[in-house]
């Protein structure tokens, strides 16, 4: 008769395993935040050196130059402010996990390409076809890709506008993403298959 094995540490980290998958949104969350820490910073230097350049007085041959430079510091400065002001947690991390599945997709598709170039064996047009419908089902894949993170994007603006607690709307941003995560993964092994 078999006993069964104490696996309860193995069973506990693949239950932190998943809880931490689970916890997309908020991994995310942080890296935002320093995106906008950033931007705002560079909005501010910007302000500052438009401010700067504003009040110096301009010699004989700058004249012309300084409104340019001024108003470039400017606009950059308010370049960076809207970039911050934009950045959003949820599309941000649709984004980051849209464009990690589209690297997965181009590594297998890269290889794929490669194998097939090491087949001296065929001639050139019958390669030139093979190489054409690899493309064409690396497009297909990737355009399924974009749909499934255009959906998610949207559930993900619904989730927004609703009238729920923040603490509602983020269990409901971790359930889009590993629901979007799941249906990425049947694509991916399409296409590696």
């Amino acid at each position: 008769m078999l006993e069964k094995l104490p696996f309860d540490e193995l069973d506990r980290f693949k239950e932190e395993t998943k809880q931490s998958e689970a916890k997309l949104y908020e991994a995310t969350k942080a890296r935002v935040k320093n995106y906008r820490l950033i931007f705002i910073s560079l909005g501010i230097l910007f302000l500052i050196l438009a401010w700067v350049i504003y009040n110096k007085s301009a010699i004989w041959f700058s004249t012309f130059a300084k409104p340019a430079v001024d108003f470039l510091a400017f606009a950059l400065a308010l370049a960076a402010f809207t970039l911050a002001a934009f950045l959003r947690y949820e599309t941000e991390t649709v984004r980051a996990l849209y464009h990690h599945s589209a690297e997965r997709l181009k590594a297998k598709y890269r290889i794929k390409k490669a194998a097939l170039s090491q087949n001296h064996e065929l001639p050139a047009q019958d390669l030139i076809r093979q190489r054409i419908a690899l493309w064409g089902k690396f497009a297909h894949a990737k355009e399924k890709l974009k749909k499934l993170e255009m959906e998610t994007l949207e559930l993900m603006k619904q989730i927004s506008r609703s009238d729920l607690e923040l603490k509602e709307k983020e269990k409901l941003y971790n359930l889009a993403l590993l629901e979007m995560k799941e249906s990425f993964l049947p694509v991916l092994k399409e296409y590696e298959g």
